[in-house]
């Protein structure tokens, strides 16, 4: 999958992470970025937009996402979240994406305008792998948020699978398969 690498995503509800709800106190809309770093280097959180507001324990530097969830799990689900790209392109085109798996039905009706921006294309994709991972915390029993091998934020599913949504995000934007509702059915019936 072709991707830069860059996660844009964020904060905007609860739940997801080892159980963690509800949400973050200071809570607001900002934007967060998750660069991965060479190969097995990691991934870190960046804060966008400077003097945003951003969860609490997201301010400063960059932070490693690792230690962004053992932290505060609360923030990081926040910032996973956000979507801001993906929420405003929906949002465009009249669809709501009010966390529910039926608005994953509506994203998959979008028509992909963003196709012929690659820079555009890459961060919307990640912001649609985001969002599945958001539905999937909050409405799959025992889903939670964590990170995978390669240090990239992936949903750990009860049956102890991870779902790589990043990358089922990338796909997506890409060429419209596969489809986030069918990837949500899938994971949804265990």
């Amino acid at each position: 999958m072709g991707g830069s690498g860059r996660v844009p995503g964020a904060g905007g509800g609860a739940g997801g992470v080892g159980g963690a709800g509800g949400e973050a106190a200071g809570a607001s809309r900002a934007t967060a970025t998750v660069a991965r770093e060479g190969v097995g280097g990691g991934a870190t959180v960046v804060a966008g937009d400077e003097g945003a507001a951003v969860p609490a324990g997201v301010g400063g530097p960059p932070r490693p996402v690792g230690e962004l969830l053992e932290e505060d799990p609360r923030a990081a689900v926040e910032l996973f979240a956000e979507c801001e790209l993906l929420r405003a392109e929906a949002a465009e085109a009249g669809v709501v994406l009010d966390d529910s798996p039926e608005s994953l039905e509506a994203l998959d009706q979008l028509l992909p305008r963003w196709r012929s921006d690659p820079e555009l294309l890459d961060h919307l994709g990640n912001d649609a792998g985001f969002y599945l991972g958001t539905v999937v915390a909050r409405t799959v029993p025992g889903a939670v948020w964590r990170l995978g091998g390669d240090g990239t934020p992936v949903v750990l599913l009860p049956s102890g699978r991870e779902l790589a949504v990043v990358e089922d995000g990338l796909a997506w934007a890409e060429s419209g398969a596969p489809e986030l509702s069918q990837v949500y059915g899938e994971v949804s019936e265990g």
